[in-house]
């Protein structure tokens, strides 16, 4: 059986290429800081290729921590910008809309209807059918207001 041989600064680009593959499943930047520093880290090998693992261990741990530094630095300036920003915030797609309560609020907690889900409301005490405009979300709960009739 014959094994590949190959150059110990293979071993680093194949683990990037993994990492790189894992970036495009997850939709994040983490694996892409750790794949560079693989990258990095096979570029140090070939130029020095006497380097222990140690020092490989060591520079990828290092390069991988400034590298996630970096990104989280710049995704902080400049948000990725998209076309559903509440995608993942659905209830906040509501904030600002008027409902009518199902049920009545009492103690602070009551029910609405909004489009074919029911959510489970706060805000002050009302009686079933009063109008209420949703002012916040909190978790799964949204804040509600009572409007005032004319």
């Amino acid at each position: 059986m014959i094994l590949l041989q190959l150059a110990p600064y293979w071993y680093w680009w194949v683990f990037a290429c993994t990492l790189f593959i894992m970036e495009m499943l997850v939709p994040d930047i983490f694996f892409m800081a750790l794949a560079i520093a693989a990258v990095l880290v096979g570029l140090l090998l070939a130029l020095f290729p006497q380097l222990s693992f140690a020092w490989q261990f060591f520079a990828f741990s290092t390069l991988s921590i400034v590298g996630l530094l970096i990104s989280r630095v710049y995704l902080e300036r400049t948000p990725i910008e998209t076309d559903a920003p509440l995608l993942n915030k659905f209830g906040a797609s509501y904030v600002g809309r008027v409902f009518t309560l199902n049920e009545p609020i009492v103690d602070g907690v009551g029910q609405i209807k909004a489009d074919s889900s029911y959510w489970n409301v706060s805000g002050p005490d009302c009686p079933a059918g009063t109008r209420v405009r949703v002012i916040g979300v909190t978790g799964i709960v949204l804040k509600i207001k009572p409007i005032e009739t004319a």
